[in-house]
């Protein structure tokens, strides 16, 4: 199988998990991450008091959201349940790594 492959370790407790992204997704995932990047981000400067929005990309095994409120943003990685695990819910999030949609649209078109 060709797919993108999403590792993720848990501290507490320690977990490892493997989410992968078909080749045949990478397409509609580039298409939400240039729409992020051409229409949400050079629009963060904009004072908007108490409003918010979330952007969600659903992949057969991930999910990924952008949320922004006013003018900070959250990227949040969700490995979906997919599997009998005793553990459902593998989440990542961070506001300090949204800076690097760019960079993950460059890998997104060499692996397509």
């Amino acid at each position: 199988m060709n797919a993108l492959q999403l590792d993720m370790k848990i501290k507490n407790p320690d977990f490892f998990k493997t989410a992968w992204i078909g080749i045949e997704e990478i397409n509609e995932f580039i298409e939400f991450i240039e729409f992020i990047e051409k229409n949400v981000i050079p629009n963060l400067d904009l004072k908007f008091k108490d409003k918010s929005s979330e952007f969600i990309f659903k992949a057969n095994e991930m999910t990924l959201s952008y949320f922004v409120y006013e003018r900070k943003s959250r990227l949040t990685i969700k490995l979906n349940s997919y599997d009998n695990s005793e553990i459902k819910n593998y989440t990542f999030w961070t506001e300090t790594q949204t800076d690097k949609i760019p960079r993950l649209l460059e890998i997104l078109k060499l692996i397509k």
